[in-house]
């Protein structure tokens, strides 16, 4: 009312939360305003990553907080957040509960694999799995008895070959022919 004569505090209705009686004196009246418990949310990142918005938020029953992001750093991914949401950016909506949750990131990866086509092998790691922007073990293509190395199917002819700086999954196949280098010798002695 217009004339408050005096507050008191209290938990009026039982509910374990403060609550606030004003008498108002001119209008022989008391009024109650019932204490509302806001409810906190708490988002932290875990290693390899940050979060972008307010990480610590109260908000009251049924409404809304504000939108976070987890932003991984580079060479990241986002993977999810503890409580299973899937989205880098979450809002709580129609907020019922407390909620204390940690994003989670995970290195971007990256397969390379190697293999031989007939007459030959590759000696070396076969399959790697590597980091984005790492770079691959080496690997050697070995032509059988009679045959040489041709190159490989991306157009390489590295050997031994490392590939480096990687941005992406790689699969490549070593290819041989026959006595093509044998063959030179003997004209080139003719």
């Amino acid at each position: 009312g217009a004339n408050p004569s005096s507050v008191a505090m209290g938990d009026v209705n039982a509910d374990g939360r403060l609550d606030l009686a004003i008498a108002n004196i001119s209008a022989s009246r008391v009024s109650v305003l019932l204490g509302q418990r806001n409810f906190v949310l708490r988002y932290a990142a875990g290693p390899n990553g940050t979060l972008s918005g307010s990480t610590v938020q109260s908000v009251v029953p049924g409404l809304n907080g504000t939108a976070v992001t987890a932003v991984p750093n580079m060479g990241y991914q986002f993977t999810a957040w503890s409580d299973g949401v899937q989205t880098a950016t979450r809002t709580e909506l129609n907020v019922q509960g407390c909620v204390n949750v940690t994003a989670s990131f995970a290195r971007i990866t990256y397969t390379l694999d190697y293999a031989a086509a007939a007459n030959g092998r590759v000696v070396g790691t076969a399959h790697q799995v590597v980091g984005q922007y790492a770079s691959g073990a080496f690997v050697t293509a070995v032509p059988d008895s009679g045959y040489l190395f041709t190159g490989w199917s991306d157009g390489s002819i590295a050997n031994p070959r490392q590939d480096m700086g990687v941005q992406a999954n790689k699969s490549v196949i070593a290819t041989f022919s026959c006595g093509a280098y044998y063959g030179m010798r003997q004209e080139m002695r003719s």
